[in-house]
């Protein structure tokens, strides 16, 4: 059984001969191509100079092994963003409806939001005809009513100064056509005097 001195004055003496297994003898001219080294130790492969074939199929496996639980999450992800992007467009077609109606005379309102249909593409652009659209969107006036509205005085109608206007935006999806989602937002819009 070897000491550790002894294992350490062996290993010390193992590395010399590799390094001067890299260096030219002295005499040799030295030439433009590189020296090739031995990488043995003792005339024998050192144990860490490859990796072996089990190491290679272990770190395979993990590779693969994460890759797939990545790939699993790629669908979860474009969902998602699709649906974050069908939330923003309808949240800008609301935007620019509530626009149109805020600034429509109120004697209008009835002619121009009253069961009407809009359409929009996927852009968020509106378009004439219900072709290749991706949002419908179709308005109506209600009753309006608001918390005490029943005690209004008689002989003035709440109709009169206040219109409710009613917004229903349906997002389909752009190659089949099918309901995705289904909102509804209502404004009230008070008489101005226009």
């Amino acid at each position: 059984m070897r000491t550790t001195s002894e294992y350490f004055e062996k290993l010390a003496d193992e590395k010399a001969a590799f390094a001067d297994s890299c260096r030219p003898v002295s005499g040799q001219e030295l030439s433009l191509q590189p020296k090739t080294c031995d990488h043995r130790i003792g005339g024998i492969l050192s144990p860490r100079s490859a990796f072996s074939l089990i190491e290679v199929v272990i770190a395979i496996g993990i590779i693969s092994f994460a890759l797939v639980a990545v790939m699993g999450l790629i669908p979860v992800g474009l969902t998602t963003m699709q649906q974050a992007m069908d939330d923003t467009m309808v949240a800008q077609i609301f935007k620019q409806v509530s626009g149109e109606v805020l600034l429509t005379p109120f004697s209008q309102l009835s002619t121009k939001f009253g069961n009407a249909r809009f359409f929009y593409n996927d852009q968020g652009i509106k378009e004439n005809s219900a072709g290749m659209v991706r949002y419908w969107v179709s308005t109506s006036l209600v009753n309006p009513s608001y918390p005490g509205s029943s005690n209004a005085p008689a002989g003035r109608p709440i109709t009169d100064s206040l219109a409710a206007v009613r917004v229903h935006i349906v997002t389909a999806s752009s190659v089949d056509a099918v309901i995705k989602n289904t909102n509804f937002y209502n404004l009230r819009v008070p008489n101005s005097g226009n």
